[in-house]
């Protein structure tokens, strides 16, 4: 898979970047290679993952995604690339609270009909997080909401993870555990990765590292 994107900015960042941000050029990601997106607070991370889901059209240039033109899908084919191109971790995790975490993540199988088998009790496991499945997402604390939404994400199909400060709210141990699971993940899917962070510094194989 690939994604292109010529010249881009969102339009609220438009004049208050700087000469060595990658804000404005030609950038590409091809999967398998695993990128990071480095940036401060409101240096736009959130908006280039939310301009690459197709939530966020309020930008100049263009974004194309295996050469079509991202802004002319239709809502079909936006939600066929996320359902089978693009898996999404955002900041906000996008969980619904009322719904056990093992609800939420079955919901993949009731809705895109995935055969998830063992891989819900398995990842789960692995991320330390086994006794938050038949608890609603709304009373887990934001670690371990932040764990199901990672699970949710690696769970589905996809060609590239898009990942928003996915380990903000774990510490150490979490991240390396996550980390694992993740490069093992888009090794056996020969995925590629985007993800955004606040530092250089990631708990997982990373190919090339951008600044913004």
């Amino acid at each position: 898979m690939r994604i292109q994107l010529k010249n881009s900015i969102p339009i609220p960042l438009k004049g208050s970047i700087s000469a060595d941000s990658n804000w404005n050029k030609e950038l590409e990601f091809i999967s398998p290679k695993t990128y990071l997106i480095c940036a401060g607070s409101g240096k736009g991370k959130s908006s280039l993952l939310h301009m690459l889901h197709g939530s966020r059209r309020d930008y100049e240039g263009q974004i194309r995604i295996d050469g079509e033109v991202l802004s002319e899908f239709s809502p079909n084919k936006l939600a066929q690339m996320r359902a089978k191109k693009m898996a999404f971790v955002f900041q906000d995790l996008r969980l619904f609270p009322q719904l056990t975490a093992f609800e939420n993540l079955n919901l993949l199988q009731n809705i895109h009909g995935l055969e998830l088998g063992t891989k819900i009790s398995e990842y789960a496991e692995r991320l330390g997080v086994s006794d938050c499945l038949p608890k609603p997402c709304g009373i887990l604390s934001l670690g371990q909401q932040q764990r199901i939404a990672i699970l949710r994400a690696l769970l589905q199909d996809f060609e590239f993870l898009v990942m928003d400060e996915p380990f903000s709210h774990l510490d150490e141990e979490n991240q390396k555990k996550a980390g694992q699971l993740i490069d093992e993940v888009l090794k056996s899917k020969n995925a590629g990765l985007v993800m955004s962070a606040l530092s250089e510094n990631a708990p997982l194989h990373i190919d090339e590292r951008m600044f913004l």
